[in-house]
């Protein structure tokens, strides 16, 4: 290939090269101030809008890289920076300028930047406050991660109170620094059609950064920087030291963003996310008469109608509400209520000051359901003023933030997302009030003013306290221990250490559970430090050695493919290891075959390892090995196999594979046996199982009626002979069972038959109440995957791993709702993770083995959507079963058992029940293993049966529930899925979940 060099003078008597190549090019130059010849560092240098740009070092020296096809002879290359005029320069000018010289000249301009200060601002005659984000959210980040993009900006837009403030400082938390330091530059814009624009900062405000997480500042009081309207604020990126950047602060989901990826380039606008900057300032007292709130002539009301607005203290915000429409006077006003999708709209029109009809509506509103903020705020922007009334916690969709009129939210609750709400209000110039820290009079007077007091925002201490403790049986900690407060649905769990947090009252009952365990209630008092010790449910045997005479160990049987044979009667050499028998130490497949089988030599490493069988030297020129994993033939090794997912491996050497395998087994053949794709009928043990005397299946049960045994209590509500009747009973009803997931359950089912829409609002009660309890959300989502809601789900699942993110199965349901959504690459990178997180931890065998299955399935139907260069071929071959069925059900230490009959009338069992002994349960509770695959294949064609049985305590509040998802031809194009929600409350005898036929 032709490489091009054109060679320019440089200072100081070298050279500068541009070097460039079909694909890259280079640009080494230095800006220099054409007064003083001195050069200038850190100026803006970019092509414009084209992701080229970069910032000049302290030298003035700056570099540019990039693709030769990007930039034509037209583009713009432009310089800026404070004091100097800006240039624009063609490519095509820029290339005959670096021809002649290295050096690029920049005239300085006498700074005359207006910094909007008025002489009315008087420090003596101000007040410490702030303005910016209150809190910070670390569920949203804004990053840098190109260390040579210079000239980058992570922006926000900062709402003033509209009078003179002085800036002290710019705060924000950094969640993750990798670079050893950074250098940043502050920058104040103006706004300009909703984006910035001019930066009144009159000088270079530079900033290192070498912390790697927490609260960094950076001092403003110096730069006399005076703002009296909205302002856009950013860090830009001017050096990196060190070999990487990974840089992210955390960021909001109220506000606007603005980003920049690199010098001279457009700005991105980020509608409903922040970057969390917090600024303390010095603000004028002096009054501003043009702050004052015009009176609307059109409102709009929102009225927050969930479940968890039910005990608010309406008296005090209908009193607010009159006292204001008697000053407004006249006014239009459309009332919203809203709460899980439910969104309902009726006109108001207040003539002087009769807000009576608005007034006699609104205490007639039923609260249910859940909160879904994704609803409000969608109108044209027709009105002059918003009231929200709401405690500002939601469950589904997150609140839309708007900025083209003010916002007044209103609270009369204690467990109110205070900080939230006021700094939602903030930004949109309205006010957030607080009832139960001021009387609404004396609100509208400031709402009316125009003016913050803290008394309409400031939290107050809420009545409920986090009780802290540690469980302990026999002074060892007890980990997975479920603690309730009896009579609710706040629930929690103990970590390793035993150790649990959870909020209640002085007057309230901790209840304590665990599978091995006795329960344990105690009333609490003032004390916050709980030490409580448990009792073993079983009692534990006397250590006894038993003596087994060696002729009565049984044979070991060697498992060949397709059957197993006791060694002494084969025939034939065979070796076989167990996994009992592999190496501790044993990280990848080849591991297990080092020194552990005669003749058998492994060169190399990794997936580029040669495993042979009789040395190096062959006649045939060919001496690999044949690998037949679960009766699949393969002539490659299964280097994707983990130890922990293999049961046993057996060597067949020489020609004696050749009666079973053919002649590709002629250097020998590795059986590999592994514990992904158990079946109940494809092995010979399950098949025996299934034949052995005693288990012929001759019951008559009845098939599972998900009504039959329902509480009685819910008796009148089935007997209703109208919708209306029925909703009387409901609410009735709820003020008693209001904690109990089971009456949600059950009047969900029942009110389908009236209105779907209202029975899913019922269910999603559950998100109010619930309080980050696991067992009822994992049944939360049960019942939105029955019903198709997988978006909804997602949120639910997403909130169960930000709960349990050290659970295994958090991982595995995760991915699974990706790809029910459609989200076919997250839902593989999840299913990766998951092998990555677990693969090395015992008991989680089933985790893996259903990773596998999924995996399979995403690249049968959707390998265009995923990367899959990295999977071995093995799986990128369509294995599919005729039937594939998975149990998940809510709690880890449920208990219950399957039956399954096959066509023959032969019965196999699975059961769950805890002893003292059953280690394997032990490991599933502590990663939340709450899932079982089965799969059936067709060597008994046929009618199966499915039969279920509980053995849980029906008198819970969150029983077990179930969810059963039966996949035919699975892996295969015409595969189909059904799913079915189980409610196992008080099931105790054994029914019939399913019949199916293959």
């Amino acid at each position: 290939m032709m490489h091009k060099r054109i060679l320019f003078s440089l200072f100081f008597f070298a050279t500068t090269l541009i070097s460039y190549s079909q694909y890259e090019v280079l640009v080494d130059a230095f800006v220099i101030n054409q007064d003083t010849n001195k050069p200038i560092p850190y100026l803006n240098i970019g092509f414009v809008n084209k992701g080229v740009g970069t910032v000049s070092d302290e030298k003035g020296r700056f570099y540019l890289r990039y693709d030769e096809d990007k930039i034509k002879d037209n583009d713009v290359l432009r310089l800026s920076g404070k004091g100097y005029e800006s240039q624009n320069i063609t490519y095509k000018k820029l290339l005959a300028l670096l021809n002649k010289s290295n050096r690029i000249f920049l005239e300085p301009t006498d700074i005359n930047i207006d910094t909007s200060m008025k002489p009315s601002f008087v420090e003596a005659e101000s007040k410490l406050d702030s303005i910016g984000y209150v809190s910070y959210d670390s569920n949203v980040v804004s990053y840098w991660k190109d260390k040579n993009a210079l000239g980058s900006e992570l922006g926000a837009y900062i709402k003033s109170q509209n009078r003179d403030a002085k800036l002290l400082n710019l705060r924000f938390n950094i969640e993750e620094n990798t670079a050893d330091s950074l250098l940043v530059r502050v920058n104040i814009y103006k706004i300009d059609n909703d984006q910035p624009g001019e930066n009144i900062v009159n000088k270079n405000i530079l900033h290192s950064i070498s912390r790697k997480s927490g609260e960094e500042s950076i001092d403003l009081s110096t730069y006399d920087i005076i703002v009296n309207q909205d302002f856009i604020a950013s860090i830009e990126l001017v050096k990196v030291y060190g070999k990487n950047l990974k840089f992210a602060i955390t960021g909001s989901t109220i506000g606007h963003s603005f980003t920049k990826k690199t010098s001279q380039d457009p700005w991105s606008f980020q509608k409903s996310t922040g970057v969390a900057f917090k600024m303390n300032t010095l603000t004028s007292l002096l009054p501003v008469d043009s702050n004052k709130h015009e009176k609307p002539q059109q409102i709009t009301i929102y009225w927050d109608a969930s479940l968890s607005m039910k005990d608010k203290n309406i008296a005090k915000e209908i009193q607010l509400l009159t006292q204001y429409f008697s000053e407004i006077i006249d006014v239009n006003i459309e009332l919203v209520t809203f709460s899980n999708s439910t969104v309902k709209t009726k006109s108001f029109t207040v003539k002087n000051g009769n807000s009576k009809a608005l007034i006699d509506h609104l205490k007639t509103i039923k609260y249910n359901g859940a909160t879904n903020f994704s609803n409000p705020f969608q109108e044209n922007g027709n009105t002059d003023q918003y009231l929200v009334f709401t405690d500002g916690n939601y469950n589904y969709g997150k609140p839309k933030f708007i900025h083209h009129a003010p916002v007044f939210y209103i609270s009369s609750k204690v467990d109110t997302n205070h900080s939230e709400l006021y700094q939602a209000a903030n930004f949109t110039g309205g006010k957030y009030v607080n009832l139960l820290r001021t009387e609404p009079q004396e609100a509208l007077t400031h709402i009316f003013n125009g003016w913050d007091d803290p008394i309409l925002y400031k939290n107050i201490e809420e009545s409920s306290q986090l009780v802290k403790g540690v469980v302990l049986s026999e002074n060892t900690p007890v980990e997975g221990c479920k603690v309730f407060v009896k009579g609710t649905l706040i629930a929690t769990e103990t970590d390793s250490n035993g150790s649990f947090s959870i909020k209640a009252n002085a007057d309230q009952v901790l209840s304590f559970q665990h599978f091995s365990m006795k329960s344990k209630e105690i009333m609490l008092n003032d004390s916050k430090d709980l030490r409580i010790e448990l009792s073993p449910k079983y009692e534990k045997l006397s250590e006894v050695t038993l003596k087994q005479k060696k002729k009565d160990k049984p044979e070991k049987k060697i498992y060949l493919g397709n059957r197993s044979m006791e060694k002494d009667k084969m025939g034939f050499t065979a070796y076989m290891i167990t996994k009992e028998e592999f190496p501790p130490s044993a990280l990848h497949f080849t591991d297990l075959l080092k020194g552990e089988f005669p003749g058998v030599q492994v060169l190399g490493f990794g997936d580029s390892a040669k495993i042979l069988v009789r040395g190096r030297n062959t006649i045939l020129g060919d001496n690999d090995a044949l690998f037949v994993i679960d009766g699949a033939i393969q002539t490659r090794p299964p280097f994707y196999l983990l130890p922990s997912m293999i049961e046993s491996i057996t060597l067949i050497p020489g020609l004696s594979a050749t009666t079973f395998y053919g002649g590709r087994a002629r250097n020998g053949t590795f059986v590999i046996k592994t514990n992904l794709i158990p079946s109940l009928t494809s092995d010979n043990e399950s098949k025996n199982t299934l034949l052995v005397k005693g288990n012929d299946y001759n019951e008559s049960i009845f098939l599972l009626n998900p009504n039959q045994n329902r509480p009685e209590y819910l008796d009148p509500l089935w007997n209703s002979t109208s919708y209306a009747k029925a909703l009387e009973i409901y609410y009735e009803l709820r003020e008693t069972y209001i904690n109990d997931v089971t009456f949600y359950v059950f009047c969900s089912e029942y009110f389908k038959r009236w209105d779907s829409k209202f029975s899913i609002e019922v269910i999603s009660n559950l998100t109010e109440i619930i309080e980050d309890n696991y067992w009822a959300l994992r049944t939360l989502a049960f019942l939105l995957e029955e019903r198709g809601d997988v978006r909804q789900a997602a949120i639910i699942y997403e909130n169960l791993f930000d709960l349990r993110p050290h659970f295994a199965q958090s991982y595995l349901d995760l991915a699974r709702i990706y790809k029910e959504n459609k989200e076919y690459a997250k839902a593989y990178d999840m299913y990766k993770k998951t092998l990555e997180e677990f693969q090395y931890i015992e008991g989680l065998t089933e985790v893996r083995k259903q990773v596998k299955s999924e995996i399979q399935y995403l690249l049968n139907h959707h390998r265009l959507y995923i990367p899959y260069n990295d999977i071995p071929e093995e799986l990128l071959v369509v294995k599919g079963v005729p039937v594939r069925i998975v149990f998940d059900w809510n709690d880890p230490q449920a208990e219950f058992e399957f039956q399954f009959v096959n066509p023959e009338k032969k019965y196999q069992k699975w059961i769950r029940r805890f002893d003292d002994s059953d280690e394997s349960l032990k490991q599933e509770v502590k990663h939340g293993i709450t899932s079982k695959e089965f799969i059936v294949d067709n060597s008994v064609p046929g009618e199966w049966i499915i039969n279920i049985k509980s053995y849980d305590d029906a008198s819970k509040l969150n029983p077990t529930f179930m969810k059963y998802t039966i996949y035919r031809n699975f892996g295969l194009p015409n595969e189909t899925k059904e799913m079915k929600f189980i409610k196992l409350y008080n099931q105790k005898e054994k029914v019939t979940l399913d019949r199916f036929s293959i």
